[in-house]
């Protein structure tokens, strides 16, 4: 996941031909953390990773990051549905 929003190709990655929620792109991957399905928890991952380094400079309550990812996601996922 990059910060400002470019694509990182690197490594034993695998595209998925068709659809497969329990796809895991990564052949290094055995438990499946980065499978398909799990994106949205892994992005929530790495952005309360990323408040905790800025906490010095940035207050924000993990809760409402939640709250904020979950609706914004949620939001740009139903518009991909339409």
């Amino acid at each position: 996941m990059s910060i400002i929003g470019i694509t990182i190709d690197y490594g034993p990655f695998a595209f998925m031909e068709h659809y497969n929620p329990k796809f895991i792109c990564n052949y290094s991957d055995k438990e499946g953390r980065y499978r398909y399905e799990a994106q949205p928890e892994i992005c929530l991952f790495n952005l309360e990773k990323l408040l905790e380094s800025l906490d010095p400079y940035v207050k924000m309550d993990l809760e409402n990051l939640r709250d904020l990812f979950y609706f914004t996601y949620k939001q740009e996922h139903n518009l991909l549905l339409t």
